[in-house]
């Protein structure tokens, strides 16, 4: 049994082939990192944290809701023509 070792030779297509793949994907993983981190700071902009505020807008909110709500709901099922007007003689939508 005859072992020779022949050494291993490196493909130059496929060298360059897996540098430029490596390249691209240590982009696209950047890339990536930067969008969730533009995403969490928007996200931290927009979120309101009230841990020891009352709002007193929500409150009345709620109120004239359960006072109105009724008639706001009688106004939201009207009918309505093609440019937004409501009806006049409608009760409420009947299919």
């Amino acid at each position: 049994m005859d072992l020779q070792r022949t050494p291993l030779r490196l493909e130059p297509i496929g060298v360059v082939f897996v540098a430029v793949f490596a390249v691209i994907l240590s982009i696209q993983f950047l890339a990536m990192l930067v969008h969730r981190f533009g995403t969490f700071c928007h996200i931290l902009a927009s979120t309101v944290i009230e841990w020891c505020t009352k709002d007193v807008d929500a409150v009345a909110k709620d109120t004239a809701l359960e006072k109105e709500g009724l008639s706001l709901i009688r106004k939201l099922q009207k009918l309505k023509n093609k440019e937004g007007m409501l009806l006049e003689n409608s009760q409420h939508f009947q299919p």
